[in-house]
């Protein structure tokens, strides 16, 4: 009996030693997970970051692009405005001398207010 119950008691520590590297296996694990986890953290708040220095970047672009399109907008009203209270009480030749200043006046207002590759 005494020869069984060392066995069992030999087998019994083997059992535990196994179980204890077991755990210290699981727990390296869990730490490299926990690294790991960390790490994607990192990198999500960095993206996050990035997102939003595009997105303030796209806002500005699109302000630009208003304010861009406003001034455009109001460069054309006015030389259309001119245009059309002048060309009342002109002969053709001044007419035409006119209308081609009108569309240089468009011109210039679209090549200072746009950036080339835009159009």
């Amino acid at each position: 009996m005494a020869g069984h119950k060392r066995t069992i008691d030999r087998k019994l520590k083997q059992v535990e030693k196994q179980l204890e590297m077991r755990v210290k296996e699981l727990d390296e694990n869990e730490k490299e997970n926990q690294a790991l986890r960390d790490q994607l953290d990192d990198q999500v708040l960095r993206l996050q970051a990035q997102a939003k220095q595009k997105d303030a970047q796209i806002a500005e672009v699109q302000t630009t692009l208003e304010n861009v399109t406003k001034a455009f907008s109001s460069v054309i009203s006015a030389a259309s405005y001119r245009y059309s209270l002048a060309i009342q009480y002109l002969d053709d030749a001044t007419q035409e001398m006119l209308l081609r200043s009108f569309k240089e006046d468009i011109t210039e207002a679209r090549d200072a207010w746009i950036e080339p590759g835009l159009l």
